[in-house]
């Protein structure tokens, strides 16, 4: 009972999108407004986690050399369009900041290439975010995103994307634009159905549909070669399809809470014996 008890958290924790991102932790250069301001030529890193700011310091705008800011648990609610000015950040982290828009101002940060914006109260996300085109981490969990800009899918660079606890009833069809797309987390929302256009995410490892309205998996799933893991559970299933078989390098199916009745599961423990399923 124990080792089941522990494979099922290992495999939770790693179909949530809960793996540790590969890159060393940053190293912060610092931690206090005051300190940072004394050297604002030079700073390149500043942490402000929970440091009671009520606005984004907009003399931060000004630091020439500034890559990397996390504001994370401060109340913050909006950004200023001076952000623009911020030419060399390469990470933000507004995470659980309240934060309700974004400016347009936003897609001005060419170089930036990780994008906290998680745990806030953001219901759309402006049509410039697609200018990020340098972006390979984009956080928009727990917010209330309703819809996304088609521009989306100019992010051709982008490889991480999360948006699990949102409102979103579909995906646009320009999500399946970005091709070096690696893992896709959209737990947690309201999707009846995928556009076909995700078939062409051929470099994606994992696929998170974990707690949506889906009554079927299509198809094209077979197309997705490089799929290792796939979350389900809480979903409308009854069946799958047999192209769910020929994806060579698939580890993992979180089915949970679903409808599957036991043949279909039998049939499917039979057909992918290497695979770790989850009923």
């Amino acid at each position: 009972m124990m080792r089941n008890l522990t494979l099922a958290i290992v495999i939770g924790v790693v179909l949530s999108g809960c793996l540790p991102w590969k890159k060393p932790a940053p190293v912060w250069q610092f931690k206090s407004l005051a300190a940072a301001q004394a050297h604002r030529d030079t700073a390149e890193s500043l942490l402000l986690y929970k440091a009671g700011l009520v606005a984004f310091p907009e003399e931060l705008t000004a630091y020439p050399n500034l890559q990397r800011v996390s504001l994370r648990q401060n109340h913050i609610e909006s950004l200023p369009p001076s952000i623009a000015r911020m030419k060399s950040l390469a990470l933000l982290d507004m995470g659980q900041t309240g934060l309700k828009t974004l400016p347009p101002e936003i897609g001005a940060l060419a170089g930036l290439t990780t994008l906290y914006i998680s745990d806030n109260g953001l219901a759309v996300l402006p049509a410039e975010i697609g200018m990020l085109r340098s972006l390979h981490y984009l956080n928009a969990d727990h917010n209330h995103l309703a819809v996304l800009p088609a521009e989306i899918g100019q992010m051709k660079d982008l490889r991480w994307l999360r948006l699990n606890d949102n409102r979103l009833k579909e995906l646009p069809a320009a999500v399946g634009a970005l091709t070096n797309l690696q893992r896709l987390y959209v737990a947690d929302n309201a999707l009846a159905a995928l556009p076909p256009e995700l078939a062409k995410l051929t470099a994606l490892t994992d696929l998170a549909l974990s707690r949506n309205r889906l009554s079927e998996v299509p198809a094209w799933i077979g197309k997705l070669t490089a799929l290792e893991r796939l979350s389900l559970e809480g979903n409308r299933l009854t069946v799958l399809p047999d192209e769910l078989a020929a994806l060579p390098n698939l580890k993992w199916i979180r089915l949970e809470n679903n409808a599957l009745t036991d043949a279909e599961k039998a049939r499917w423990k039979e057909k992918l014996p290497q695979v770790t399923l989850t009923f």
